[in-house]
């Protein structure tokens, strides 16, 4: 018996400590959240470039989090995105055109996210990889001519996530990506120098 006692007051420290005590205005200890160490995220938007627009839709997966040596969350991210604009018009010595093109990207690489106040967050990021590219284009002058094919692209991007709650965020993202997609010299028939795809989309984020 008075070896139980003995246990059990050894062990009356510990699980004290790990309680919330009770204190008028209220706990006095509150329990600490455990750290998220993967994002998932969906994402939609419109490209920014091209006459006639686009779309962009996209998800994005990521695996990382606050490291010892680093005072600001980093991230390892995978990016799957399919992007569509279509350009169109004449020039002073070309014909009537329209361009049609599709992008479907595979990109990966770095995210870090910086407080900014309370649940705002400011985020950027930094990704290559590949798109396969496929291009269709009319001109009056000339029979319709299309390719496709993968070409390697820099991925650049921006934003700002609101942590509504501790494994949700809605925010915002400004999308550069830099490719040469110019297959067959499609984009040399319309006259126009190579596009830098600029998009701005509005994502849902899950922290878990």
């Amino acid at each position: 018996m008075r070896a139980f006692l003995s246990l059990l007051f050894a062990l009356a420290p510990s699980v004290v400590a790990a309680q919330v005590i009770p204190c008028n205005d209220g706990p006095c200890l509150s329990p600490r959240r455990e750290g998220t160490h993967f994002i998932a995220e969906i994402a939609g938007g419109g490209a920014l470039y091209g006459r006639g627009g686009g779309i962009v839709v996209g998800g994005l997966f990521g695996a990382g989090g606050q490291l010892r040596r680093l005072p600001l969350p980093l991230y390892v991210v995978t990016e799957v995105a399919y992007n569509t604009t279509t350009d169109a018009g004449h020039g002073p010595t070309l014909p009537a055109f329209r361009d049609e093109r599709t992008h479907r990207d595979l990109a990966l690489g770095l995210r870090i996210y910086v407080p900014v106040f309370g649940p705002l967050r400011f985020f950027a990021e930094v990704l290559g990889g590949g798109s396969y590219v496929s291009a269709s284009l009319d001109r009056a002058d000339v029979a319709p001519i299309a390719s496709a094919g993968w070409v390697r692209l820099a991925l650049v991007g921006g934003g700002l996530q609101v942590r509504l709650f501790h494994h949700f965020s809605l925010g915002v993202r400004t999308r550069i990506v830099l490719t040469d997609d110019d297959l067959g010299g499609l984009r040399a028939m319309t006259g126009a120098e190579r596009a830098v795809r600029v998009s701005l989309l509005g994502g849902m984020t899950w922290h878990f």
